[in-house]
Formats: C-alpha cells, sequence, structure tokens
C-alpha cells in the first residue's frame, strides 16, 4: 500500500529538514502523475500507471519505486540523478516536477501574480527591462526591494535594549535572502530568449525571496 511520507517531529538539522521535505514531495510528485499517467480507460478517462507498469517503464525495481513512495524511517530513499531522470521521462514530465514542492508552486503563483503587476505598470514594465537588461541579477534585488519581500541591512532597524544582537541577526538574514535573490535570478535568467527576461527575473527574484 502507498502511502504519503511525513516528516518527523525529530528532524531539525536544517539539510535533513530539507532532505526530508524532497522525499515528500518527490512521493506526492509520483503519486500524482502515476494516477493519471496510464492509458486512458474505456470511457476516456485518465488511467492509472502502476509500480509495476513504471518498473518495467524505467527499469528500476519495483521495491525500489516502492520506497520512493513510501515512509521508510530506517532507510529513507536517496535517488540518483540517472533514477530522477528514468521516473520522469516514464511519467512524461521535467525532471524537476518530481522535486517542486506544494510551496514552491505557490512561490510560481506569488511571481506570475507579481509579473501581471509589474506588465501593468508602464511605468515600472519600462523601467525593469532598463534595469533588466544593463544589470542582470541585481533586477531581482531591485523587484523584491519593490514588492516588499526584501529590505538592505542598512535599511534594517531594530529598537530594542538588545539592539547591537538583533541588529546583527537582522543584517544576517538580510544578507542570507540577498545571497538567495542573486543565486535564484541567476539560475532563472539562464533563458537567452529577451522578452522572458523580466518574468524569469520576477521568478527568480520571488523565489529567492521567499526560500526559507
Amino acid at each position: 500500500m502507498m502511502t504519503n511520507p511525513s516528516l518527523s517531529d525529530e528532524q531539525t538539522d536544517p539539510l535533513q529538514l530539507l532532505m526530508a521535505v524532497q522525499r515528500r514531495a518527490l512521493a506526492e510528485n509520483m503519486l500524482a502523475a502515476m494516477d493519471v499517467a496510464g492509458a486512458r480507460t474505456r470511457d476516456g478517462q485518465p488511467g492509472k500507471l502502476n509500480q509495476s507498469d513504471l518498473a518495467a517503464a524505467t527499469g528500476i525495481s519495483r521495491s525500489t519505486l516502492s520506497r520512493f513512495v513510501t515512509e521508510n524511517i530506517d532507510k529513507p530513499p536517496n535517488p540518483d540523478l540517472d533514477t530522477l531522470c528514468r521516473i520522469a521521462q516514464a511519467l512524461n514530465i521535467p525532471p524537476f516536477f518530481l522535486l517542486i514542492g506544494k510551496s514552491d508552486w505557490e512561490k510560481m503563483a506569488e511571481a506570475v501574480k507579481a509579473y501581471l503587476l509589474v506588465m501593468n505598470d508602464e511605468e515600472l514594465s519600462e523601467a525593469m527591462n532598463n534595469y533588466t537588461q544593463k544589470h542582470k541579477v541585481l533586477a531581482g534585488i531591485e523587484l523584491a526591494h519593490r514588492f516588499d519581500l526584501y529590505q538592505p541591512d542598512e535599511n534594517v532597524v531594530a529598537a530594542s535594549d538588545r539592539h547591537e544582537e538583533i541588529q546583527a541577526d537582522l543584517a544576517r538574514r538580510s544578507d542570507s535572502t540577498r545571497r538567495a535573490i542573486l543565486s535564484a535570478t541567476a539560475v532563472s535568467q539562464l533563458s537567452s530568449r529577451e522578452k522572458n527576461r523580466v518574468l524569469l527575473t520576477t521568478i527568480g527574484a520571488i523565489f529567492g525571496a521567499m526560500h526559507k
């Protein structure tokens, strides 16, 4: 029986928590895709692809596939790139669809909303087109700032009797967010199509700014 894995309360290490989240996303995404990836039924409805069918299509054993979609605390799955690509190919989806989580789709939705706001503001749209062309990844910082998702550390002020300690923590968080925005924007801007530059920059900026 296939069940969705749940996160353990004991998983507090950031790396282990991230891996647990990705394993959960992998299980949920595989199950969702398998539920409609089979041959159509007689009445034209999407058919299910069972583990045996997926095993035959990928060359991956059924027992291994079962570990990917069930909770296994003693021996958690850790599929390599070859395995992920085999599964993605069999399910007819891009490999990254196997690992993108629910929160990532929410970020994508927020990015599209932000992009529509940019495009509906003629002055902002022209400014971002020019800024993106000239400053590349720094346009992600500008966009995140405009949507109040990022504040430069020099603008962070905390009024408290522990001012210095809090200020240092806020500055660290601000710097971490800045680096996340730059990295995500750099990846999102890899497309060479100029007409998509602002949209992709927006996606990178939102993902970076909302990264935890």
